[in-house]
Parts: structure tokens; sequence; C-alpha cells
């Protein structure tokens, strides 16, 4: 799997100063159909008229993004894993599934069209600040993929993959921003399209999904929903991580190295190799692989040189670039 840095996407919408002059569809029609203008001639009508042609634009872009459902195998038929983590059971990254799918493809061409609407629109309607969100969701699920460690191992063929901790947390707090400051009038509107995203403060985590009667498979819906579970997995990646270290802080504090001792560093080892997507101190790995192979004989670091099959590959490389680093 080969990682590249993405563009700068082309959907981000420009954010425009907060204020409170949103305008709705209605309030403009209503605006161009006052009796007065029958007999008199304004000079911004016509101005008012592009607004309401490109407000209505909006609004279509925002029915093709929630309201249709598409054919075709893509990630929004998919069923979210029962549990949160990058890293599927079978070694899949699930980061990657999201950005490489076409829903992802399909969302991105929405977000251009919105994106040339907005450049020619005068006035803030409420689709437009949910475009201007969405264009920032993306951003980070992008910024996310673009920090994904790839470094080049001399005599090895295999990337390893990673997330750093410091790196994570920075994604973490940046993706906490995006969901979490979206309005209750943001949310309101996403309601009407039948979408709902609810941000829980007690456990940080955020849920987004279809609403009875919307589209089931619209490719907003599908690939949201899949952003939503990527910023979740992201945190409970970065929570077994910091729990595992404090277990071996805990182990090497002791400074024993029984039987016992050394068969649960072994373990916590196996644990990294097949569990960990978020790197831990690298010298706390240093440590452990520095105590096993003291103690091991040559035929069991032979064993423990072995390649993991499955999940297990990309972390056991990750480990392996951590040590050697």
């Amino acid at each position: 799997l080969r990682v590249s840095k993405r563009r700068e996407p082309q959907y981000a919408l420009e954010e425009k100063p907060e204020s409170n002059s949103i305008i709705s569809v209605i309030q403009l029609k209503k605006f161009l159909n006052y009796p007065l203008l029958k007999y008199i001639s304004m000079p911004e009508e016509e101005a008012v008229r592009q607004a309401l042609h490109h407000a209505l634009a909006m609004q279509e872009k925002m029915v093709e993004m929630f309201g249709k459902d598409r054919d075709g195998d893509r990630v929004d038929r998919t069923a979210l894993p029962h549990y949160a983590s990058l890293l599927g059971e079978t070694g899949e990254f699930f980061l990657y599934r999201v950005l490489q799918s076409p829903a992802y493809e399909e969302m991105e061409k929405v977000m251009a069209g919105a994106n040339i609407c907005a450049e020619k629109f005068p006035v803030r309607t409420q689709d437009g600040l949910t475009f201007e969100w969405l264009g920032r969701v993306m951003k980070w699920i992008e910024s996310v993929a673009d920090l994904v460690e790839v470094p080049s191992h001399t005599g090895g063929f295999l990337d390893k993959l990673y997330l750093s901790l410091e790196d994570t947390q920075r994604m973490i707090d940046d993706g906490y921003g995006v969901f979490f400051n979206l309005s209750e009038d943001g949310k309101k509107h996403l309601l009407k399209h039948k979408v709902s995203v609810i941000c829980r403060k007690s456990t940080g985590k955020v849920s987004i999904k279809n609403c009875k009667g919307g589209s089931n498979l619209s490719v907003g819906v599908g690939v949201l929903r899949w952003i939503g579970f990527c910023y979740n997995s992201l945190i409970d990646d970065m929570t077994n991580t910091v729990h595992w270290m404090k277990r071996t802080r805990a182990i090497l504090k002791t400074k024993v190295e029984t039987p016992e001792i050394l068969a649960e560093l072994s373990t916590l080892l196996d644990e990294a190799r097949n569990d960990l997507v978020v790197a831990p101190d690298n010298e706390i790995l240093q440590r452990i692989n520095y105590i096993l192979k003291e103690h091991s004989s040559p035929q069991k670091e032979a064993c423990a040189n072995e390649q993991p099959q499955g999940r297990a590959v990309f972390v056991h490389d990750l480990l392996e670039h951590a040590i050697h680093k």
C-alpha cells in the first residue's frame, strides 16, 4: 500500500465571516414577488434574482448529497465494524477504505459543484453553511491520512504504517473542533435532510446516521458515517496505546526479570504487534526488545522474528520501525 500526499481540496468552501445574515430561499422568493416590484425597478433586483438562482442550485446539491440513492459497490453499502479501530481484523486500514472508495470520489464531485455555486453566491444560506462544514470534515480526514507514516527500510520491501502519539492527539483535537462546533441550526438543517449528527461530550465521540424516511444509500450519509467511525476509532486507538504504555511502564519499573515477568513482556510485545495502530513511545519498545533478546535463545529469537499473518502484519511492521528507527 502506497500513500501519497493529497492535493489541497478544491471543494473546501471559503468560510465567510460569522454573522446573523443567513437568508432562506423563501425570503428571496418573497422579496422578488413583492407587489411593488411590478411597478418599479430596483438597482439590486437582478442581483437578488441571481442569488435566488444559486440558492436553488445549492438546494439541488444538498438533495444530490443526501437525498438520492447511489448504485454500485461503495463504502456506504458496508456495515460499520462492530468495534472501533482504524485497523480491521484482516489487516484492512479503514482510513484508506474511506478515502479510496468510489463514494468518496462522488462526494468530492458534489462538493466541487457546491463550491462553484458558493463562489457566485452573494448571501449566506443554511445550505451553504452546511457545505462549508462538510468541507472541513473532509479536509480533516484527509489530514489524518497525510500523517500516516510510511518509512522505507533498507533490505525490506514492506511499508510500515503507523500514526505517532503526537499526531494522533492533534488530529483528535482537530476532529473534536470540527464535529462539536457544528451549530444547532446546522444539526437541525441536516435533520431536515434525514441526517442525524449527535456529539456526546461525555465521551468525545460522534454518531452519524440516516433517519427514518431518508435515503439509506446516499453518498453523503454513507461517507459521513464512515468518517465519524474513523474519528471514534482514532480516540479508541489512542486510548489503547496509552493503556498499553501504562501497563508496560509499571512492569519495567519493577526491574524484575523473572520468567513470569518475561512472559508478560512477551505478551505485551505480541499485543503491540497485533493490535496497536498508534505507535507507543520508542523508548519503551527498545527496552522491551532489549530485555527479551537478552533472555532469548537463538531458536526463540528466530521464532520471535517470524512475520505474523493477517491483521498482525500491519502492526508488526509498525513495531519493527519503532525499534530500529
